[in-house]
């Protein structure tokens, strides 16, 4: 079986570029936490602010916020890879997870109560509105992801 040669459209390349830098960064970020667990633990103990959390308590929630990180950049590895090699699940998870995101940040914006966490909503809200709206309506991003395949004999 033969495949066309489709080009990735533009959007797509832009949103692949995301996914990898979304990746790289989270990766790294994880890393400097992961590493860092024993500093920020005594420093955020130093702090007083939560003085009825043991330091345990705390570096379970530093560890679990760098693996978690780790997680995300792992998703965002296969999803660009996915997206690379024209695979419809990484697309349809890409934008699921849009579609979630928008509605996260449109209800996030019904509790904002500072100016800057309204700015901060709706940028998330317009630029997860233009991915889930580009994945989901776009012809170009359907053609691409369209399997023509040929019966060779």
């Amino acid at each position: 079986m033969t495949e066309e040669k489709v080009q990735m459209p533009l959007g797509l390349k832009i949103i692949y570029v995301l996914m990898v830098i979304n990746t790289v960064f989270a990766w790294i970020v994880a890393i400097l936490v992961i590493a860092a667990r024993p500093f920020l633990t005594e420093f955020i103990s130093d702090l007083g602010i939560f003085k009825g959390v043991s330091s345990n308590q705390i570096f379970l929630v530093i560890n679990s916020f760098g693996f978690g990180l780790f997680a995300e950049g792992i998703l965002s590895f296969f999803i660009y890879r996915g997206l690379k090699k024209r695979q419809s699940w990484a697309k349809n998870l890409l934008n699921i997870l849009s579609w979630l995101g928008l509605f996260g940040s449109l209800l996030s914006l019904l509790f904002a109560a500072r100016l800057q966490d309204i700015l901060q909503g709706i940028g998330d809200a317009a630029i997860n509105a233009a991915f889930a709206f580009y994945l989901t309506f776009s012809r170009r991003v359907k053609k691409f992801f369209a399997r023509r395949e040929a019966f060779v004999i």
